[in-house]
């Protein structure tokens, strides 16, 4: 149950901080790249652990109860994700990130 609560509270801070749904369209968009006169490409999910200082993004599965089954369901709604796994990555891997801020460019977010 450890894992949950570890995303519950990802989900609650990147709420609160009102990140959480400029993420989800970041992941979607990507970054576009200054003075580039082509549009921004999504970044691969090989970038995504090289951002965050892996060899390999670890697989894990986090237990919910119905209740916050219906509560992360009704969050990905809310800010637009196209399932849990990519509501749960973002926030976890913002949570997870000292200094990370909506705009920085070194930060994968692919699921």
């Amino acid at each position: 149950m450890i894992r949950g609560a570890l995303v519950i509270e990802a989900v609650e801070r990147a709420l609160e901080e009102e990140v959480l749904q400029g993420l989800i369209k970041l992941r979607e968009k990507g970054v576009p790249r200054q003075g580039s006169r082509f549009p921004a490409r999504p970044q691969s999910r090989r970038l995504t652990s090289r951002a965050f200082g892996a060899k390999t993004r670890t697989l894990w599965q986090p237990a919910f109860s119905e209740e916050e089954i219906i509560e992360l369901d009704a969050i990905m709604e809310e800010v637009g994700a196209k399932n849990r796994s990519q509501l749960i990555s973002i926030a976890v891997e913002w949570y997870l990130t000292p200094n990370a801020t909506l705009g920085d460019s070194s930060i994968d977010l692919d699921s």
